[in-house]
């Protein structure tokens, strides 16, 4: 994965204990929602391109649990865009990821400081 090239090596797991399976799918349904609606913007805001996006998707649930800093950041990202920046219109939210607004902020409270553990570690 691209996640080597991003200084892969000693890397942690992103511990996904306490995650539900559904949360686990919200989460790669939220990279899949960003990914098809790439736009010119979307490699700034997201510190990613397309293809790694699409690699993180090919591999998943694998690539966000090995501790692939590439995954990490995508989701990390993702997640933060969805809660604080450029979310769906809340009625759509569920159809979308499967779970509610609130329910992804929750989730990105109780994941986040894992996922910037693995970013932080792949960068050093």
């Amino acid at each position: 994965m691209t996640g080597a090239g991003r200084g892969g090596g000693g890397l942690s797991r992103v511990d996904l204990s306490g995650l539900a399976l559904a949360e686990v799918e919200a989460l790669r349904r939220l990279v899949a929602y960003y990914e098809r609606r790439w736009d010119g913007e979307s490699q700034t805001l997201f510190g990613l391109d397309r293809h790694e996006f699409q690699e993180v998707l090919a591999a998943w649930p694998r690539s966000l649990a090995s501790g692939d800093p590439t995954a990490a950041l995508a989701v990390n990202n993702s997640l933060a865009l969805f809660v604080y920046g450029m979310p769906p219109p809340e009625h759509e939210v569920p159809g979308i990821i499967g779970i509610t607004r609130t329910e992804a902020e929750d989730l990105y409270r109780r994941l986040g400081s894992r996922l910037r553990t693995v970013i932080d570690r792949g960068q050093g």
